[in-house]
């Protein structure tokens, strides 16, 4: 996938405005977008297709974004997904939450389309540079096994 073209990018917020928003800014860029209005929706959208990168709300009725992001990385198919939180809540407390519950980021509503766009691309770069390094890894693995063998 060289330079996120047609990245997969998982959007979960309570908030119809804030989904458009996000999704306008992101399609912008021709990043594929999916939908989910709370956790559960985020959960069942997972079990189907995994996604590149998911942009997680915490205030969301039923399960918050902190319980959904452990939720997405004590799951196999989607623990290595990063999660960027966004959120209205701005104190440090809930920023650490959110690292600690597994995000790798975390942007405040309202939030600046360039720094969105910017967070995208370099958390999909990371992802992609991760899998490439993963497979170097087990290809290297399998040299070493058969000049053993």
């Amino acid at each position: 996938m060289p330079h996120n073209q047609n990245a997969l990018i998982l959007l979960v917020d309570d908030n119809n405005n804030n989904l458009k928003v996000l999704g306008a800014v992101l399609s912008s860029r021709s990043y594929r977008i999916a939908l989910a209005s709370n956790g559960e929706e985020c959960m069942d959208f997972v079990d189907k297709q995994v996604p590149d990168l998911i942009f997680l709300d915490i205030m969301m009725p039923g399960q918050n974004g902190f319980e959904v992001c452990k939720r997405l990385k004590d799951n196999p198919k989607t623990k290595h997904v990063p999660i960027v939180f966004i959120s209205a809540l701005a104190n440090p407390q809930h920023i650490t939450k959110a690292f600690e519950s597994g995000g790798v980021d975390y942007l405040v509503k309202p939030f600046d389309k360039e720094d969105l766009l910017a967070r995208a691309k370099v958390h999909l770069r990371i992802k992609n540079e991760m899998s490439e390094l993963k497979q170097t890894i087990a290809t290297l693995k399998q040299e070493i096994e058969q000049l053993r063998n």
